[in-house]
């Protein structure tokens, strides 16, 4: 079908869209922090040890540049990134290097999803022949719930569900923002 970086590979929603791309017959390269997660099938799996390290970033992209420069693959078309993280600690109480490590938080959470659809606009302005997509599910089935001090809805997407729509946005051919609301 087509080659796609997932960047969160072992993330709960990373997981189940890398098992749908490979269901599909798609080449995966997979990049996270816990490679032991990662479906079964990628073609490329590289362990960062630390998503929010310009340095951790930059020897990722030098390693999959250098399998691709050593095996003859087709080139990559498409990108999904699935990386988060929280902490449920009032912005107030936060030090910086938490900040900095999640830009979540709770209300830091909001404005680091903001912050990301306004960069996908901008980013696919300044580069109009690609399809920019900005999946913007409803609480989803993660391990995420387990992280803060409420409870998961009764109505959570299930992930499988999710991961099949953005492969179905893929092919669609989807730009902007996609919602992903309960039935």
């Amino acid at each position: 079908m087509g080659t796609v970086l997932i960047i969160g590979a072992d993330s709960t929603i990373g997981q189940s869209v890398t098992k749908a791309f490979i269901e599909d017959e798609w080449h995966v390269y997979a990049i996270g922090r816990h490679p032991e997660r990662f479906a079964n099938g990628v073609h490329f799996q590289y362990a960062l040890s630390d998503a929010s390290d310009a340095n951790a970033i930059s020897q990722a992209y030098e390693m999959l540049r250098t399998y691709l420069n050593r095996n003859p693959n087709p080139p990559i078309d498409g990108m999904v990134y699935t990386v988060g993280d929280i902490t449920a600690r009032k912005v107030t109480e936060m030090d910086a290097a938490t900040w900095r490590r999640i830009l979540p938080g709770l209300s830091a959470y909001a404005c680091a999803k903001a912050g990301l659809e306004t960069f996908a606009q901008v980013l696919a302005k300044e580069n109009p022949r690609w399809r920019v997509t900005v999946v913007r599910p409803a609480a989803v089935a993660t391990r995420f719930w387990e992280r803060v001090p409420f409870r998961m809805p009764a109505n959570a997407l299930d992930v499988d569900s999710v991961a099949l729509r953005i492969l179905e946005a893929y092919y669609n051919e989807h730009r902007g923002n996609l919602d992903i609301l309960p039935a």
